[in-house]
């Protein structure tokens, strides 16, 4: 949560004002519990729903996974009734590995390298 100024600012949202969150779903019958590791809610009616990884080598996305993050942006949509436009936000501790499943998924990435340019 320290890095939020430095996270926003390499997501090119720092002049726009937000509030940042972690988020839980409840299970229910149709849905397991989902958990979002931070959203930043943003004034100009746009959701970025990070997704946090830490790895030691690139990482990559398959199918399931793929799967995973589309389920978590309906049950985020659907249990908060937002009419915002959803991002969904890969923060990582090296770069992705772009593949069929994380183009046209992943809407913004942002690695740690970005905390150490100025």
């Amino acid at each position: 949560m320290k890095h939020i100024p430095a996270l926003k600012q390499g997501l090119c949202i720092s002049g726009i004002y937000s509030e940042t969150a972690i988020w839980k779903s409840t299970a229910n019958s149709s849905n397991d519990a989902v958990q979002i590791d931070l959203v930043i809610d943003r004034r100009d009616n746009c959701i970025n729903l990070c997704e946090i990884k830490f790895y030691e080598n690139t990482f990559s996305i398959d199918k399931k996974y793929a799967a995973a993050l589309l389920q978590k942006k309906h049950i985020f949509k659907t249990a908060t009734k937002t009419r915002k436009q959803l991002f969904i936000t890969l923060i990582t501790t090296t770069a992705l590995q772009q593949n069929e499943h994380s183009l046209g998924l992943i809407d913004q990435q942002w690695n740690l390298d970005h905390l150490f340019v100025h």
